[in-house]
């Protein structure tokens, strides 16, 4: 079963191989040819938006200097990732007592569900991988420490770690927090001393508050804040969101015959359940306590992400344009981390250690993968339409890479040649193409394409592409962001101020002519 889920899978993602970047992918490649050093997502508002994720982009900055502008590579990281959390959620499975099969097959939902498999088609999607995968290894090495599975001190390291840099991926990583300390505060494990106990929760403690500090110190005032009205309401737009993606026939009709399966599963070994019941030593549940922690966990994601996830839902792309391809499908994100613990959540259940296969076995097994190959082809129509997608961007850069790169060179050498500090603006509005007629730019981020090609310390960073219709985002380095760098033109409300160190100035609106 599990080397025919990553033959599926495989096939399913196949079609990334002809993708390409996307809309903030290109943000992050160009502003790495801006910053002095990447470490300094660590300190600073590195990012130009309300996330302060250092190490995800620390990681991001290493790729990119070994790729460079290469797609691929990045694509492959991602399905990566994806596999092994999909690993991780089997091994936590089974860790929380569930059999081997039942295990397999809520590892493989999580691999090749629809939900699931949108999130590693974008590249930026990397924060949500590595947050989810390092808070479920925290997850497994403090239930290991509990259980007493080795001797303790590594499992313990390990948790502090994976949970330092799951927060330093995404701040959604706080959601696991909670469930750690109920776990360390209820979960029966007579060989762990209430003062080990009070100890690794300290440390989890701190790290949190830490991680908070640097955050607020980095943001300052981009740090967002919610009213509890917002609150409310983008938990509730969150939820429909969720609830809404069971309209997807596909995803409807696997998630049916998957659930399905679970009650025969149940059905096939309820006399051995009932055999072992009385077995069962007295005084607390760990399985209780475990299901406790993942309801605690699920809620504590819906908390933290369901207002920004609001705020994301509500924005509209054009998809032709090199936009996020296809909101509804990007948007699955979401969703990732929250699928993850509710689809560990049958794990907890009173399982037998093994069992035969009987007819509600194997009718179950039949279903399960039925579902999982309906899932499967859907996955594959999703990485088909993503690559198509952004190839579609691909496509009307290159027809207008040779007239920027000529404008670029042109108006980067002119700006060199004067002592004032002001900006160089590569006015592209009216570039003819071959029939004479104003060029379209498709709505393309230029600015950051074009810059995420250049090497680091090229005069051409330095210059603003002015592009109709009026691109969201662009970069510039070294000089003010005012009025008074762009004679003719004016700023539209620059981001932020420029950074500590680097000098960078983000503009998150248009630069326009002066009226």
């Amino acid at each position: 079963m599990a080397a025919l889920a990553a033959a599926t899978y495989v096939l399913a993602m196949a079609p990334l191989r002809t993708a390409w970047f996307t809309d903030d992918d290109w943000h992050f490649l160009a502003l790495l040819r801006h910053v002095d050093a990447a470490t300094d997502a660590f300190s600073e508002h590195f990012m130009g938006s309300y996330g302060y994720r250092p190490v995800a982009m620390v990681l991001f900055a290493m790729t990119a200097l070994v790729f460079g502008a290469d797609a691929l590579p990045q694509y492959l990281l991602n399905v990566a990732l994806h596999a092994a959390l999909a690993l991780l959620l089997w091994r936590l499975a089974i860790a929380f007592a569930a059999p081997n099969r039942v295990a397999m097959i809520l590892a493989a939902a999580f691999l090749l569900g629809p939900v699931t498999q949108a999130t590693p088609l974008w590249i930026s999607n990397r924060f949500d991988l590595l947050a989810t995968a390092l808070c479920l290894l925290a997850l497994l090495c403090t239930h290991r420490w509990l259980q007493g599975v080795s001797g303790g001190l590594a499992d313990a390291v390990g948790a502090v770690l994976a949970m330092l840099f799951a927060l330093g991926s995404k701040e959604t990583a706080l959601a696991m927090v909670p469930p750690l300390l109920l776990l360390l505060i209820a979960y029966p494990a007579p060989n762990r001393r209430c003062s080990a106990r009070i100890v690794l929760a300290s440390l989890l403690l701190g790290i949190a508050a830490m991680y908070w500090l640097a955050r607020s110190h980095a943001l300052g005032a981009a740090a967002p804040s919610w009213s509890i009205a917002e609150l409310v309401a983008g938990i509730r737009q969150w939820c429909w969101a969720g609830v809404s993606l069971l309209t997807h026939p596909a995803i409807f009709v696997g998630a049916a015959l998957v659930a399905a399966s679970f009650p025969l599963f149940w059905a096939d070994s309820k006399r051995m359940i009932e055999a072992q019941r009385g077995a069962r030593p007295p005084g607390a549940d760990p399985q209780l306590v475990i299901r406790g922690a993942l309801l605690t966990l699920v809620a504590g994601i819906v908390v933290l992400q369901g207002p920004v996830a609001a705020m994301a839902l509500g924005i509209t792309t054009d998809t032709a344009g090199g936009g996020e391809a296809d909101l509804p499908l990007v948007s699955r994100r979401f969703y990732y981390f929250v699928m993850a613990g509710v689809l560990l959540l049958p794990a907890t259940f009173h399982w037998p250690a093994a069992q035969p296969w009987g007819s509600p076995g194997r009718l179950a097994l039949l279903l399960a993968s039925a579902g999982l190959g309906i899932w499967a082809f859907a996955g594959r129509q999703q990485s088909e339409y993503w690559a198509q997608a952004t190839n579609n961007a691909l496509h009307a850069y290159q027809s207008l890479q040779p007239e920027i790169g000529e404008r670029l060179t042109a108006a980067a050498a002119h700006s060199q040649q004067h002592a004032a500090p002001t900006a160089c603006v590569v006015d592209l509005t009216g570039t003819a193409g071959p029939d004479r007629r104003t060029m379209p730019t498709y709505g393309l981020p230029l600015d950051l394409i074009v810059k995420a090609h250049l090497p680091k310390g090229d005069a051409r960073v330095d210059c603003i592409l002015i592009t109709q219709p009026p691109q969201a985002m662009a970069l510039t380095r070294v000089y003010p962001c005012s009025a008074t760098a762009f004679p003719g033109w004016r700023s539209v409300h620059p981001a932020m101020a420029p950074l500590a160190r680097s000098g960078t100035c983000t503009f998150f609106a248009q630069v326009v002519a002066q009226p």
